[in-house]
């Protein structure tokens, strides 16, 4: 079974309850958590277990990190994705973001950044996005 940390402050909306299900309901496992602090705790308790990371860049930076650290909270999941590949370096990451593609391309050569995708997005979307990036079906 593939298991899949899924990062977004909007994870108790029921848009995301409903995609988590949907992806639930194809044979994933889904971890979610909502902030920078979750991701980090869940992470270091399971990283050998989690397969892949589906991590929303716009976060507020709670208490983990700066504002400045973040660009105003609008690169919150890039300053975290720093601190999972710290714990575990070939993690592969999807982000899901409403960025420009440009800043989307740069983040993804400067951080080895296994995929993307543009909010709005669709949870089949999100599948197909997985087993691309894993070279399988999950």
């Amino acid at each position: 079974m593939t298991t899949v940390l899924y990062v977004d402050d909007e994870i108790g909306t029921e848009n995301l309850t409903t995609k988590v299900e949907w992806l639930e309901s194809r044979g994933l496992e889904v971890v979610s958590a909502e902030d920078a602090m979750a991701a980090l705790s869940v992470f270091q308790a399971r990283s050998n277990d989690i397969d892949v990371i589906l991590l929303d860049v716009l976060m507020p930076p709670l208490n983990r990190y700066s504002l400045e650290e973040t660009n105003q909270g609008t690169d919150t999941g890039l300053r975290l994705l720093k601190d999972l590949r710290a714990i575990r370096p070939d993690i592969p990451v999807i982000l899901i973001t409403v960025k420009p593609p440009h800043l989307v391309k740069t983040a993804k050569a400067q951080l080895g950044i296994e995929g993307y995708l543009y909010k709005p997005v669709l949870p089949v979307q999100i599948l197909n996005e997985i087993s691309r990036v894993l070279g399988r079906r999950p």
